[in-house]
């Protein structure tokens, strides 16, 4: 979004509480302030205060991202209401947290009460990215007045596949040659539902043996080792390739190389993995649980189902039995729904449409008098 905002004009700065020399940000061409290290999950810094104190004259706007750490609490204390600040909740108000976590949920009650509460009511917006995320934010702790804004988000588009994509992905997976791929891409977590994909792939499996699952993204808390075992007790390990993270363009040669983007998350805010999809072309069968599912309901740009066996399985099921014809026209809708929606240009435009009616800032010798400074983990 800062890329987008300087293409647009905007000065966007960075600041972090990574610690200094980090490999976050760096090669973005972006200014990155790092002002860690940071402790423990709550990253508390003790000179952020001094640090937005001092700078905030330069800012006219400021973008805090996330609820629940210091970053958040610290850049309040610096600002002292001298900026206009927005706040992106990234679905941390979702009330899937307080059925999930419900002791995590009782220190957050006690924590929205000593601050949180009053930090939101005070921003100029609280942005949500999508009317769903917007709805669920007012559940779990109760609305309190903030002035809530749906902005849409997305991601860059990546551009069309370029010659050799292809040959190279095969050489790199070659068990995966002129096989049929349905795509996981994400965390290797149990709120992603990736117990659930393996399941219903294996009773579906019968129905296409050209069909593999491929599984890309990092293994933060050591479950694929159980992963593999469940797959191998289900009957379908051999046709599962589990790829570990891929970066940059081996990322989107294997989302490329896919017929299918699957998601089976049990909560998901934004599902930017989705949106790289849907730019690429590629269908998408997601959950009811990822807050983003009615707009590709509505668009037509994938299927959509409930996070539970059975629902997965008959959308795979459905999925199989589309004809060809139909499934290029949902790779036709996924494009057009990116543009139309998720395509991170669009974002930005509105985003700074809402910045400078909401401060009173305009243009000046055809620049925009609208710097910004992103605070994030």
């Amino acid at each position: 979004m800062a890329r987008e905002f300087r293409s647009l004009g905007v000065d966007a700065e960075i600041l972090t509480l990574d610690r200094p020399g980090a490999d976050w940000g760096t090669g973005a061409g972006l200014t990155v302030y790092q002002l860690g290290p940071a402790l423990g999950k709550y990253r508390y810094t003790g000179n952020l205060v001094s640090w937005v104190r001092a700078k905030a004259p330069n800012y006219d706007a400021v973008f805090i991202h996330g609820l629940w750490g210091y970053w958040m609490l610290g850049t309040w204390l610096g600002l002292r209401k001298r900026v206009p600040y927005f706040v992106y909740p990234h679905g941390m108000l979702d009330p899937w947290f307080r059925k999930a976590y419900p002791a995590k949920h009782l220190k957050k009650w006690v924590y929205w009460h000593l601050f949180e509460a009053r930090i939101l009511r005070e921003a100029s917006g609280v942005l949500f990215t999508c009317e769903e995320e917007r709805r669920l934010g007012r559940e779990s702790f109760g609305y309190n007045g903030w002035r809530d804004l749906v902005i849409p988000y997305g991601v860059p588009d990546p551009g069309p596949a370029k010659a050799g994509d292809a040959a190279a992905f095969a050489q790199k997976f070659p068990n995966l040659k002129e096989k049929k791929i349905w795509l996981f891409l994400g965390r290797i977590h149990p709120k992603k539902g990736c117990d659930l994909l393996i399941e219903a792939f294996s009773q579906v499996r019968h129905l296409d043996p050209n069909v593999w699952l491929l599984f890309v993204g990092p293994d933060e808390g050591g479950w694929r080792n159980f992963l593999e075992r469940f797959a191998k007790d289900k009957r379908v390990g051999d046709r599962i390739v589990w790829a570990g993270p891929l970066y940059g363009e081996w990322k989107w040669r294997a989302i490329r190389a896919s017929e299918l983007l699957v998601l089976p998350s049990h909560q998901e805010n934004f599902g930017r993995v989705v949106a790289e999809a849907l730019a690429c072309g590629v269908p998408v069968l997601i959950t009811k649980s990822i807050n983003i599912w009615r707009e590709i309901e509505s668009d037509g740009a994938g299927m959509v189902c409930d996070d539970e066996l059975r629902s997965l399985t008959g959308s795979l099921q459905a999925w199989i039995q589309i004809p060809q014809v139909k499934r290029v026209q949902y790779a036709e809708k996924a494009r057009r729904c990116f543009e139309n929606r998720f395509w991170i240009r669009r974002a930005a435009e509105f985003l700074l449409g809402i910045v400078r009616g909401l401060t009173g800032n305009g243009k000046s010798n055809g620049k925009t008098l609208c710097p910004t400074v992103v605070v994030r983990t």
